[in-house]
C-alpha cells in the first residue's frame, strides 16, 4: 500500500530528487492522509534520501497541523514588509505552541528586498539571515510559459543565490 501510495504523489523523478506533492484534500478540513504520509510513510523512505525538504504555503496550516515533528532547518522566505517580520514571530509562536523542534530558522529575503530593507529585518528579528534571492527575469518567463525552473542555467543570477544562501546554510555540493 505504501509503496502505491508514494508512487502516487511522486510528481517528478530524477537522478537528484524526487518531488512529492500532497494534492487535494479528500473532504473539506481532512488533513488525515496528509498527516499519514509525513507521520508513517516518510520515516520509511526517507532514509533513502540524503535531505527531504517539505514546501508549504506561505500560510502556517501546516504547522499548526503538525504533519511533522522535527524539522533540520525551517526556512522563511519573506518579503520586505512589517508583515513578514510578524510572520516569523508566528512562526515561531506556532512551532512552540504545537510542539514542532527544529535546529535552525533561517530566513531568506525574496528579490524585493535590497540592502535598506535587509537591515532593517537583521534589526527586528534575532535570527539567521542567510541572505536573498537575485531577480531573474528567465524565472518569471519560465513561469508563464510552465517550462521547469530546472531548465535554468546553472549562472542565471537566481541558481547562483541559492547556491549562496544555501552554502551559508551549510549545504555544499549541488
Amino acid at each position: 500500500m505504501a509503496a502505491k501510495f508514494i508512487r502516487t504523489y511522486c510528481k517528478y523523478s530524477s537522478e537528484k530528487f524526487d518531488l512529492f506533492s500532497l494534492g487535494p484534500r479528500w473532504n473539506k478540513g481532512d488533513y488525515t492522509l496528509a498527516n499519514w504520509l509525513f507521520e508513517y510513510i516518510t520515516p520509511s523512505f526517507g532514509v533513502n534520501y540524503a535531505n527531504i525538504i517539505i514546501d508549504s504555503p506561505a500560510g502556517l496550516e501546516h504547522l499548526n497541523r503538525k504533519v511533522i515533528a522535527s524539522i533540520n532547518d525551517l526556512f522563511v522566505m519573506l518579503d520586505p514588509s512589517q508583515k513578514s517580520i510578524k510572520h516569523v514571530e508566528r512562526v515561531k509562536k506556532i512551532t512552540e505552541n504545537v510542539g514542532i523542534e527544529y535546529e535552525h530558522l533561517y530566513l531568506v529575503g525574496n528579490y524585493e528586498f535590497d540592502d535598506e530593507s535587509e537591515q532593517y529585518l537583521l534589526n527586528c528579528t534575532n535570527e539567521i539571515y542567510l541572505g536573498r534571492m537575485d531577480y531573474d527575469a528567465n524565472v518569471k518567463e519560465y513561469n508563464l510559459k510552465g517550462k521547469s525552473l530546472l531548465e535554468l542555467s546553472e549562472n542565471s543570477p537566481a541558481c547562483l543565490s541559492v547556491k549562496r544562501i544555501l552554502a551559508k546554510a551549510g549545504y555544499g555540493g549541488d
